[in-house]
């Protein structure tokens, strides 16, 4: 089920967005620009993000799977990230449908901040 992130989800959404970044981009990124991206992000960031941004999340039976972001302000997609252990299951392709249909009902036309290897799609 996506739903609506909440303060709850945050350790969740942290360890999701660190492992995805050390376990499916490491394939395609220096181990070196590896950690910088893992450490310019904290679980207060995420925190403020889901106060400051539309955050949601994939839960399964209070599992979270995956998150994705969305900047209303600037109209951006700021993430789309799975838990390892469940990609390529859908989960990425439905948090950014999920997204879209929320800009599209605020009247948002989207930008799309960013493009990893395996997290890439095509406009």
């Amino acid at each position: 089920m996506i739903r609506s992130a909440t303060v709850g989800d945050t350790g969740a959404v942290f360890r999701i967005h660190a492992a995805a970044v050390r376990e499916i981009a490491a394939a395609h990124n220096p181990p070196t620009q590896i950690e910088v991206w893992v450490s310019r992000k904290s679980a207060d960031r995420f925190h403020k993000c889901i106060h400051d941004r539309t955050v949601i999340v994939d839960d399964d039976a209070g599992s979270v799977r995956g998150f994705a972001q969305l900047h209303q302000k600037t109209s951006t997609v700021e993430a789309v990230y799975v838990d390892p252990g469940y990609s390529r299951l859908g989960i990425g392709s439905r948090l950014l449908a999920a997204l879209e249909a929320l800009a599209r009902d605020s009247g948002l036309q989207l930008a799309y901040a960013g493009c990893v290897a395996q997290f890439c799609f095509i406009l």
